[in-house]
């Protein structure tokens, strides 16, 4: 069967009561829809097609796939439809040179189709060059913020080594002032708003970072990207309520773990919107710990929280959570976190958990923390982490 025949054979209706349907469904696609020979001649199209071309019609039926591809050459065009006539269904995207001389990205679906014993193929194909360019736009987009970020890291430990330098010299100082007990107890209380300070700038530079952070998620579109930036500011948020406990505590070493994660938690409720439908408890001690040890599982608090409200009650399910956190008659600290949601599927084993968040909450606890991690999933998740008196940690907490 000869162009002219297939074309005289495609046209045809074949049924009075669905030719019409098909050629309105054919022509109404919000796809172009292509339908070709084994040597990549256009035998029909749809108007969508011809629209987004800008060939007139007379114009098309003329063309073949040569003539709109602008990088592949016409025997690497033939290859690539031999092999679909082979394995019936191929996915390409490509580039199509309209009659303007626009080059347009594509995503192309092909299949290869029986028509009275000769193969034709079908093209479905969809204009993705503005998803393209917005591709890119992120892209270049997150190297902009990631270079603001390493920026800033570089001024925050310039700032930190100044402050360093300018406590040691302090110190230097106060041994030159021993010699009266008034002298020693201003230099004492030059040092605690020194040190306050260095707290809240440490809590501003944090809150800097998460402003930059807001400020980039407002040209964000895509959800998985915007998901890791939210991930990312809760978890500096995090350790950014430890140095504001820090700095308003009267205790300038340690953070009572009861207040910080009532604070904590309810933040998280908060930035989630789910305060009315999580009923939340925390039975936790009056238990001072240091900065060394409060962060790391402030942050494994954070992950566990917001895993339990990002998957553990779909659907706007209410549920609840339970943070327990107590000192063992072994001398071990000792920390459950629980839900009564979802769970996690038969079989889950945490140590080859995928999602980055659930690794950073094993690294922490065993690395950070020196202690272990038990997942349990009975109606629900209920996480416990043991780790070591603080008072037999190597390096001192005050």
């Amino acid at each position: 069967m000869d162009r002219e025949s297939e074309k005289q054979f495609l046209v045809a209706d074949k049924s009075p009561e669905t030719g019409p349907l098909y050629r309105a469904l054919f022509e109404q696609s919000p796809d172009g829809i292509l339908i070709i020979d084994t040597h990549g001649n256009f035998l029909e199209f749809n108007e969508e097609a011809h629209v987004q071309l800008g060939y007139s019609r007379e114009e098309f039926a003329k063309l073949a796939i040569k003539d709109i591809d602008p990088v592949e050459s016409p025997e690497q065009i033939q290859t690539s439809i031999d092999r679909i006539l082979k394995t019936g269904l191929g996915d390409f995207e490509v580039k199509h040179r309209t009659k303007a001389g626009e080059l347009r990205d594509v995503q192309a679906i092909v299949k290869a189709i029986d028509l009275a014993g000769s193969k034709i193929l079908q093209c479905i194909w969809r204009d993705i060059t503005e998803r393209k360019r917005a591709e890119e736009a992120l892209r270049r987009s997150k190297e902009e913020l990631e270079a603001a970020v390493r920026m800033r890291t570089l001024e925050l430990v310039g700032a930190n080594r100044a402050l360093e330098q300018e406590l040691t010299e302090r110190k230097r100082a106060e041994e030159s002032l021993r010699q009266s007990e008034e002298k020693l107890k201003v230099s004492l209380k030059e040092k605690e708003v020194l040190l306050r300070e260095i707290y809240h700038r440490t809590k501003n530079n944090m809150q800097v970072i998460i402003s930059l952070i807001k400020l980039q998620l407002a040209s964000v579109t895509n959800d998985k990207t915007m998901q890791m930036f939210n991930d990312t500011q809760n978890r500096i948020m995090s350790m950014a309520i430890v140095h504001e406990k820090l700095y308003k505590s009267k205790d300038l070493s340690n953070v009572n773990l009861k207040t910080y994660l009532n604070d904590l938690a309810g933040s998280l409720l908060g930035i989630y919107k789910m305060s009315q439908k999580i009923s939340l408890t925390i039975a936790a001690e009056d238990i001072l710990l240091c900065i060394d040890v409060i962060t790391p599982l402030g942050l494994i608090i954070n992950e566990l929280m917001t895993n339990s409200l990002k998957y553990a009650f779909p659907d706007g399910r209410k549920g609840e959570i339970r943070i327990d956190a107590h000192l063992a008659s072994n001398g071990e600290m000792e920390v459950h976190f629980a839900d009564n949601g979802a769970g996690f599927p038969e079989g889950f084993d945490l140590r080859n958990a995928k999602s980055l968040g659930l690794r950073l909450v094993r690294s922490l606890a065993e690395m950070q923390l020196g202690g272990k991690i038990e997942l349990k999933s009975n109606k629900g998740a209920e996480f416990v982490i043991w780790f070591k008196d603080l008072k037999r940690n190597k390096r001192p907490c005050k």
